[in-house]
Order: structure tokens, then sequence, then C-alpha cells
């Protein structure tokens, strides 16, 4: 997720950077220059907010399902360590340990 941020924030500075020597050699005002750069931050801040919100509505649900499983996976070894001290029980008896 981090590095989309970043990509969209590259891309985003890369494109002002675009813009201020094409703005340069066309001889835009200052003002108007400014203007096209806020713009241009503004919205690569709101495509990288979209990103993320799609990423955490998408990602939620397999975090659940992960979660779950690692929960199943510790109970299991639980009941494999009770199993094992019930067998080495078991063993003693039948040996005579």
């Amino acid at each position: 997720m981090k590095s989309l941020v970043v990509d969209s924030f590259a891309f985003a500075f890369a494109t002002i950077a675009v813009l201020v020597v094409i703005a340069l050699y066309l001889g835009v005002p200052a003002g108007v220059l400014s203007m096209i750069c806020s713009v241009v931050s503004a919205a690569a801040a709101v495509t990288a907010m979209v990103f993320l919100i799609v990423l955490k509505k998408t990602l939620e649900p397999i975090y659940a399902i992960v979660e779950t499983s690692r929960y199943r996976i510790i109970k299991m070894r639980g009941e494999i360590d009770t199993l094992k001290r019930r067998v080495n029980a078991l063993e003693d008896k039948i040996y005579g340990a």
C-alpha cells in the first residue's frame, strides 16, 4: 500500500516538473503555474486516498479469513499437544515406565 501512495505522489511530482518546464518555455505567469501545481498535487492526493480506501475494503475480508485460520491453527496445536500427552500417559501405563 505504501508503494502505491509513493508511486502516486512520484507521478504527481513528475507531472508538476513537466508542467513547470512547459510553462516556463511558454512564458506562463507564476500565478497560473502555481495554480496548475496545486491542482496536480491535490489530484495526486485524492487518487492515493481512493486507492487506499479501495485496497482497505478489498483486504479487510482477506485479513479476517487469515485471522480466523490463525486462531484455528493455534487451537489445533493445543489439541495436538493434549493428545500427545495422553498418548505418552497411555504408553507409560502400558509399558510400566
